[in-house]
């Protein structure tokens, strides 16, 4: 799979601007928006046709690889990414160190 930071990488980059740094309620709601943005037909789930394009943006080349990304965030494996699926992973990844990719530990989320 693509590095899971790049897809909060990507996150952060859009109008999202998710961070390590934000607060857990501030993150929520601005993934929360970039989730019903992603979600083009408002059906609540997002369809691998609806979430190419973000996992495109995040390195995968192919239809292998976004099925790869896809996969990984389809917990549940019915084949869509619920928003609690989509929140989860994201949270997870915030919650890592270096987010950033820059060396440091300015993306590191402390509890």
């Amino acid at each position: 799979m693509s590095n899971p930071h790049s897809l909060l990488s990507t996150l952060r980059q859009r109008k999202w601007h998710v961070s390590g740094d934000a607060d857990d309620t501030t993150n929520t709601a601005r993934l929360s928006e970039a989730f019903v943005d992603l979600d083009r037909d408002g059906d609540g789930v997002l369809s691998i046709s609806e979430f190419a394009p973000l996992a495109k943006a995040v390195g995968a080349d192919g239809a292998d690889a976004v099925q790869e990304i896809f996969n990984q965030l389809d917990t549940h494996g019915n084949g869509v990414i619920s928003e609690s699926e989509f929140l989860a992973f994201s949270r997870q990844t915030l919650e890592c160190d270096d987010l950033d990719g820059l060396g440091d530990d300015r993306g590191t989320r402390t509890r």
